[in-house]
């Protein structure tokens, strides 16, 4: 068991091998709950049977200001938190976009990075993308378990995909009275914050 790469079926069964060892042979990593509760399962038994990612207060918004009628400033921002069920620490995701008119077109992949819990075996690194017309999130994350053989932690891929709905705000502003000096338009949507969950497509695992 060294570094070679193996099939998703050995390490799937290898992983529960470990996991269902006697509670006293060696000490096993366990998935903390943010309400300070122990989950009964191992990162590598969440990470085969019961993967799943959060996207918690995901959340757009973008500003279109005309400073005359020919020129403009534009932004468009997304962020949210992605937890994933098989880990304890937050990822923290976020972009910004000044590519008119929806600023995200689904083509693009932005990286995360750990909230203020940081990543205890500092292997975590996720990406997402997301498509402002018609809503589509895609997220890709690795990670390792270390429940087993500290010395071989298990390493793992997945990538899942899903649509969020926002609801949004929408408003504009035109000055009529505008003269040189002043804004002369200003177009604003600003989306509530809204939760989604994000089923795995594809699980890779190696060690």
């Amino acid at each position: 068991m060294h570094s070679s790469v193996r099939s998703l079926l050995v390490l799937f069964l290898g992983s529960f091998a470990a996991a269902a060892a006697a509670p006293g042979s060696r000490e096993r990593e366990r998935i903390r709950r943010r309400d300070g509760g122990r989950s009964d399962l191992t990162c590598s038994a969440a990470s085969f049977r019961a993967l799943s990612w959060t996207a918690e207060n995901f959340y757009f918004h973008s500003d279109i200001t005309y400073s005359t009628p020919a020129h403009q400033i534009d932004d468009g921002e997304v962020s949210f938190n992605l937890s994933n069920a098989a880990l304890s620490y937050v990822m923290d995701c976020s972009a910004m976009s000044f590519q008119l008119e929806d600023f995200f077109y689904g083509d693009q992949w932005y990286p995360c990075k750990p909230s203020n819990e940081a990543d205890p075996n500092g292997s975590g690194v996720a990406a997402f993308r997301y498509d402002r017309r018609s809503g589509r999130i895609d997220i890709n994350q690795t990670w390792a378990c270390n429940d087993g053989d500290p010395r071989y932690p298990v390493y793992l891929n997945a990538s899942g995909t899903t649509n969020v709905t926002l609801t949004c705000n929408h408003t504009t502003w035109q000055n009529q009275n505008w003269t040189m000096g002043q804004t002369y338009s200003t177009d604003t949507v600003d989306c509530v914050p809204a939760n989604v969950t994000i089923m795995p497509a594809n699980i890779m695992a190696w060690s």
